[in-house]
């Protein structure tokens, strides 16, 4: 992909994504949102690396004060790593890339989950403590490198 692309979406990342992990029943979900007001801005990250885009539901706040609409643009598994992978040179919140670089730690190390096969104690740990550490790494303060 285009390095002028790519360093484009890291931007876009960096201002206005947010990178976190969702628990399901057999593994944590890495994901990427982007939140603009401009649907426009989502759609080629959206051609590049999939996932949806959805309007957000206004908040009374965001009604009141008539702010414009809002759309998110949601990646999640291996469409939120393929765009974190793609796009990890070129962040430059430093928040951003250890969380980055935590959820495609904990992805690639993941154990394929099979049907009917049970996580470990093992695997149930791992999962708990990435989820922690993501959680810990989102809480710091933004710096840019």
């Amino acid at each position: 992909m285009d390095e002028s692309l790519l360093g484009w979406m890291a931007g876009i990342i960096d201002g206005e994504g947010s990178i976190y992990v969702t628990p399901r029943a057999r593994y944590v979900s890495p994901r990427v949102q982007i939140t603009n007001t401009e649907m426009e801005l989502l759609v080629p990250i959206q051609i590049a690396f999939g996932g949806c885009i959805y309007e957000k539901r206004p908040s009374k706040n965001d009604i009141i004060k008539r702010r414009k609409k809002c759309y998110a643009l949601m990646l999640s598994g291996n469409c939120a790593i393929g765009i974190l992978k793609e796009v990890l040179p070129y962040l430059k919140s430093l928040r951003k890339i250890e969380v980055a670089k935590l959820a495609v730690e904990y992805w690639d190390g993941r154990r394929p989950m099979m049907p009917g096969v049970k996580l470990t104690p093992n695997d149930l740990q791992r999962m708990k403590d990435y989820q922690d550490r993501i959680k810990s790494a989102n809480r710091s303060h933004h710096t840019f490198k």
